[in-house]
């Protein structure tokens, strides 16, 4: 059996939002934009570092990510394979192989 008024009080609209509860959910969006450019502008800035005699670069993809890394022999052999391409992860190789000395 139904219960009285039951149907119009599952059926009425929300109400609408307060401007505390509207700053409030503005505020976080902005602190989680905020950590999202920080995240981005660090992965860009140390996506590739190399130190003695090695090459180390880190790859950004939709899916996620991958630090490639060689040494030595290794790393020429890496710098040579990289010479010849142009997309963005080669790029990225070819100039810390310039860094490295390769």
């Amino acid at each position: 059996m139904p219960l009285e008024g039951h149907w119009e009080r599952q059926n009425a609209p929300l109400r609408p939002a307060t401007r505390r509860e509207r700053r409030g959910v503005l505020g976080v969006l902005g602190v989680l934009g905020v950590a999202v450019v920080a995240i981005v502008i660090a992965i860009v800035v140390t996506s590739g570092s190399s130190s003695a005699g090695c090459v180390s670069v880190t790859g950004t993809y939709s899916t996620g990510g991958a630090t490639l890394r060689a040494c030595g022999a290794d790393a020429r052999r890496f710098c040579r394979q990289e010479a010849g391409r142009s997309d963005t992860l080669a790029r990225q190789v070819q100039a810390q192989c310039r860094r490295a000395g390769y």
